[in-house]
């Protein structure tokens, strides 16, 4: 949970929360994006930003 008073600062959080969660949805569900990159260590994929 995130807590700010700035309206710019929350969208630039949310944001950034709907695009990771966009990445891990893809990478879970088999996506072109996610077979390529399923069963890499987690050390690359926070590298790749992806976790």
């Amino acid at each position: 949970m995130i807590a700010t008073n700035d309206d710019a600062e929350r969208t630039a959080a949310r944001q950034h929360i709907d695009h990771l969660t966009t990445q891990r949805t893809r990478l879970l569900s088999g996506d072109t994006l996610g077979a390529r990159v399923f069963g890499y260590p987690l050390r690359w994929l926070n590298r790749l930003r992806l976790i």
